[in-house]
């Protein structure tokens, strides 16, 4: 799933609540919902939840730059990560860390090393502006 980025904020109540779709989006804003690719168009951007997984949120986002891009928002994950081959997608910069080895098990249980970069993103929905630090990860080697 090209552009896959999860994203890591804890909600009060639970996300999905009435299974957001279209306009009811609104409910997630605070996850970050929405990725800002060149000033996207969120009346053609949607959400799905997934029945599953109670913290997980699908988001297909269209964009000015790219036809679309898909984000995964994962209330419970403990760390933000994003695509290396969607950062030319997105409005982002490199962030000043100090260089480290991450590992990271991804979903399917495979082990992924590499070392680690972060990038801050800028994120909008419903006007609302967010910026947000994401490890990158290389998921296609």
């Amino acid at each position: 799933m090209p552009g896959i980025a999860a994203i890591n904020k804890k909600r009060a109540e639970p996300v999905g609540a009435g299974r957001p779709t279209g306009s009811a989006v609104t409910r997630v804003y605070n996850g970050h919902a929405t990725l800002k690719t060149a000033a996207p168009s969120e009346r053609d951007s949607h959400c799905k939840k997934q029945d599953d997984k109670p913290n997980l949120v699908i988001l297909k986002i269209r964009s000015k730059r790219e036809n679309s891009l898909c984000a995964l928002v994962d209330l419970g994950a403990s760390n933000n990560f994003v695509r290396q081959q969607s950062l030319p997608k997105l409005n982002f910069e490199d962030v000043d860390t100090p260089r480290s080895v991450l590992e990271v098990r991804l979903a399917t249980g495979a082990t992924v090393r590499t070392e680690k970069r972060v990038v801050r993103v800028s994120f909008s929905y419903k006007h609302r502006v967010f910026v947000e630090n994401l490890i990158v990860l290389d998921l296609d080697d």
